[in-house]
């Protein structure tokens, strides 16, 4: 043991030594101006969010929301060999980007077979969506650095997106086709829904037309809701839900059910 802990220690250093400066190894930065700050975050974090199609399509419609993502919801990480980030159970509160490097996700706790996690691919994207738990167990197999998108600061910049009904019907879609694909929310994990996949569901929420959300609000039942009010009362169900015996579609639904918008959503 003492042998094993040892060789990790030596190991960690010299990938301490050969990994991409980031913003937290230098000191100079923390007292930079907010103005030259945020400009250093939007070059570092926009083009890892461009990978995804869904923060490319956001980037495109309405820019400053990805601005303000990279500068308030981005954050970098480093992974030395055999570090772990997460493991099976464990709430998530954050999606996670692939930077460089090589990793490894094993479904439950690691007894399944493992799928190798590359540059611009990701992890974790439900915990934008619903209150989510990992389904199992991610590590570096080499030298990493991973970009983090905290799922909070995502839905408090969200809200105050004027592309909202877009996104809100992204996560609808997103949801609803996690749960067919794997068989219920069960079967869902953390690796589900890369590069292919999204595209269809930006494109399907993207191009919805004259869709209910795209207004400035929904009436239902009689009353009337505005767009920010809808996400608040989302955002508060997911942070706040435990996750119990319904699935995260039905935690979902059951929320759109009380405003009276599962049918024009779904």
């Amino acid at each position: 043991l003492k042998n094993d802990i040892g060789l990790y220690l030596t190991g960690r250093a010299m990938e301490k030594k050969r990994r991409a400066m980031q913003e937290t190894d230098i000191a100079g930065l923390r007292g930079l101006p907010e103005a030259l700050l945020e400009r250093l975050h939007i070059e570092i974090h926009s083009q890892v969010l461009g990978s995804h199609i869904l923060f490319m399509q956001v980037h495109e419609e309405d820019p400053a929301t990805v601005e303000q993502l990279c500068h308030h919801a981005m954050a970098e990480r480093a992974l030395v060999a055999g570090e772990e980030v997460f493991r099976f159970g464990m709430p998530c509160s954050k999606m996670y980007f692939m930077v460089s490097g090589k990793a490894e996700y094993a479904v439950g706790y690691g007894d399944e077979s493992q799928v190798i996690i590359r540059q611009k691919q990701w992890l974790s994207e439900p915990s934008l969506w619903v209150v989510w738990e990992h389904r199992g167990r991610f590590s570096a197999q080499t030298g990493c650095e991973i970009s983090e998108l905290d799922s909070n600061e995502f839905q408090t910049i969200m809200s105050r997106s004027r592309i909202l009904g877009s996104i809100q019907r992204y996560a609808a879609v997103y949801i609803r086709r996690a749960e067919i694909e794997c068989g219920g929310s069960e079967g869902w994990t953390d690796v589900w829904g890369q590069r292919l996949r999204i595209m269809d569901l930006a494109q399907t929420a993207f191009n919805a037309g004259e869709a209910l959300m795209m207004s400035g609000g929904a009436t239902a039942c009689g009353n009337s809701y505005s767009k920010d009010v809808l996400f608040h009362a989302w955002a508060c169900h997911t942070r706040k839900q435990r996750r119990g015996s319904m699935g995260p579609i039905g935690r979902f639904n059951l929320l759109l059910r009380r405003v009276g918008l599962t049918r024009a959503l779904y």
